[in-house]
């Protein structure tokens, strides 16, 4: 990922997690204290697991007008099965890790973590085979594609 790409990731990510916190606090003030930091940072880190999951599909798509421009992703130098199997893992992972930061009682269930990564998972490789043209389904995943770190901020709280 090239530097402009990792600045745009971060700057939509922390509009993602700003609004989401500013929609929080306003409908549920007692969350909003000093004990919910926690709450705030799993919050920036499903966005960000999300985040990095759309980008690096987006690079599947692109992945051979990159190559050709030796623009190094890591699905030019993996190669699309192992980054598919690279997203898996760490989607997969990344979910029951974050999930597992709360308190105990407000820990998220581990099937609907990987249930969840898995969905999303399966929706972005679904849509990292149709071809460039395919307005429809590129736009589609990009409207719905922070769908599961939404899923997983709203389970917060």
């Amino acid at each position: 990922m090239v530097p402009s790409a990792i600045h745009r990731l971060l700057h939509i990510t922390i509009m993602d997690v700003k609004a989401i916190t500013s929609y929080i606090c306003s409908s549920h003030p007692f969350t909003c204290t000093p004990q919910s930091n926690t709450i705030r940072t799993q919050s920036f880190l499903y966005t960000v697991l999300y985040d990095f999951l759309l980008e690096t599909i987006f690079d599947l798509r692109d992945n051979e007008e990159d190559a050709q421009n030796k623009v190094k992703t890591l699905s030019v130098m993996l190669g699309r099965s192992h980054t598919l199997l690279l997203l898996f893992v760490v989607v997969n992972v990344g979910d029951v890790v974050i999930a597992g930061m709360g308190e105990e009682e407000a820990g998220l269930e581990l099937a609907e973590c990987v249930l969840r990564a898995t969905l999303a998972w399966v929706v972005c490789t679904a849509v990292s085979y149709r071809p460039r043209g395919d307005t429809a389904a590129w736009g589609f995943l990009t409207l719905v594609g922070l769908l599961p770190a939404w899923w997983a901020q709203a389970r917060l709280f």
